[in-house]
């Protein structure tokens, strides 16, 4: 229920409330934490950290169409989604190389 409830509110998300990036593959959207699906990058405290949350920030920015295509909540109350900037799929490459600890975090998130 309340994954669906944050849902609903992320669809009902006006145009100019732009998420904010958390870090390099997390966005804060309103009242939801989003864990982008198939991204990880550097975590706080690593090398990479801060050009991942800027990268990630700056597609957000520059973007006129932000889209989240949900499929669960993660451990931490997270919604895990795909996101599409411009009608494009949010990937790795757009966000910025694994680095350091990420690799073995994005192996267990699977």
């Amino acid at each position: 229920m309340r994954f669906a409830l944050a849902l609903l509110m992320l669809v009902a998300m006006p145009a100019l409330a732009k998420p904010v990036a958390v870090d390099g593959d997390t966005l804060r959207a309103k009242h939801a934490t989003i864990r982008l699906a198939n991204v990880c990058v550097a975590e706080r405290g690593e090398p990479g950290f801060f050009e991942a949350k800027a990268r990630l920030q700056s597609l957000v920015d520059r973007a006129s169409h932000i889209y989240f295509d949900c499929s669960r909540a993660d451990k931490y109350g997270r919604l895990v989604c795909k996101l599409y900037i411009d009608h494009k799929l949010v990937t790795q490459s757009d966000i910025g190389p694994r680095a350091g600890r990420a690799i073995s975090l994005c192996a267990l998130a699977r």
